[in-house]
């Protein structure tokens, strides 16, 4: 009898243990593939905020082979795209202007972009639109401009044009 009672112990033991592998398994698959850390700004004109969710709304499944994937927390104003784990463009709408008194903007699809060069890759922030835009594009990704014109419909849709006059004078003719 206490063998039978040694037997059962044990094989509960291991369904119990092989059951929270499985679970623990999904879990981190889950966080691995389809979700991506991205905390959202907090802009405070409701206006901004509107926009940003008329633009998230609008934004496209894929951005060429990179398909949508969901952003933890989830938020109207943040939005990612990846096919791994090295290749991910995230999205931010709402944040604060980039310094454009200096910067080179670039015209991409007829929405003006400030790139900025930064370690990890280019982040490009929308100029002249009633809600800035940061694209963050990773070094892995070549060319970087080429993931903005796929989103250049559905900001010029959402985001009206506030200061393109500003934005022509700093471009080269």
């Amino acid at each position: 009898m206490q063998r039978t009672r040694s037997l059962i112990a044990t094989h509960h033991a291991r369904r119990t243990v092989a059951g929270t592998l499985v679970a623990l398994a999904l879990m981190l698959s889950g966080c691995q593939s389809g979700t991506v850390a991205l905390t959202p700004p907090t802009p405070a004109d409701t206006a901004v905020r509107d926009a940003c969710t008329d633009l998230a709304d609008a934004l496209p499944s894929r951005l060429l082979k990179l398909r949508r994937e969901r952003t933890e927390p989830q938020s109207a104003l943040t939005a990612a795209w990846s096919d791994s784990a090295d290749a991910i463009i995230t999205l931010r709408c709402g944040v604060h202007s980039a310094d454009s008194a200096t910067a080179e903007i670039l015209n991409v699809n007829d929405v003006d972009w400030i790139p900025v060069a930064r370690t990890s890759g280019t982040s490009f922030i929308t100029f002249g639109r009633v809600a800035f835009v940061q694209v963050d594009v990773p070094l892995a990704l070549r060319p970087e401009a080429s993931y903005l014109v796929p989103l250049a419909p559905a900001i010029i849709a959402a985001l009206p044009v506030t200061n393109r006059r500003l934005a022509q004078a700093h471009t080269a003719p």
